[in-house]
């Protein structure tokens, strides 16, 4: 695939039409992948993320090898948007980073964070997945939540606003 903005994660920017080894990353046991980055879970709940600068939660450029995302502790989910990225920490509390020009970061404003932080949200979520520019999560009780862009109603709550916030998906 492309390696642009060390996307692939072998310490190059180069494209391959074969698979690559990750640098560094033997004990993932989680995936999330987007168009220029990706996450992965390690042993012991440990989040590593490579490529694109604004979405790797770093702060600190683009990552051609996993790193750690600043300040983000043992997760027990990731995933990888459309130049953002969550994750879901061991109570299920919810954390993002990345472009925010819709609200998929799920802070109640679209200010944007090149490292994690944590969501105004305080529902405990247990599953987690992320969109071009919106997410969904499943909360403890079963419930399902999204947020982010909504232009083609793509969050599920009968509108197409933006919604900067998890929002209850009632069927």
């Amino acid at each position: 695939g492309r390696g642009d903005d060390g996307a692939l994660g072998d310490g190059t920017e180069r494209r391959l039409n074969t698979p690559t080894d990750v640098t560094g990353l033997s004990d993932g046991i989680a995936l999330g992948s987007s168009n220029n980055h990706t996450c992965s879970i390690r042993t012991g709940g440990f989040p590593v993320c490579w490529g694109k600068g604004n979405a790797n939660g770093t702060g600190t450029g683009d990552a051609e090898t996993p790193v750690a995302p600043t300040g983000l502790g043992a997760v027990s989910r990731i995933d990888a948007g459309g130049n953002f990225s969550c994750a879901l920490d061991d109570v299920g509390q919810l954390w993002c980073w990345g472009t925010n020009t819709s609200g998929q970061l799920a802070v109640g404003s679209t200010t944007t964070s090149r490292t994690p932080i944590r969501s105004t949200f305080t529902t405990p979520l247990a599953e987690l997945s992320t969109g071009q520019g919106h997410a969904c999560a499943i909360g403890t009780d079963a419930t399902l939540y999204c947020w982010g862009a909504n232009g083609l109603g793509q969050v599920g709550d009968g509108t197409t606003s933006d919604r900067r916030e998890p929002v209850e998906v009632v069927p």
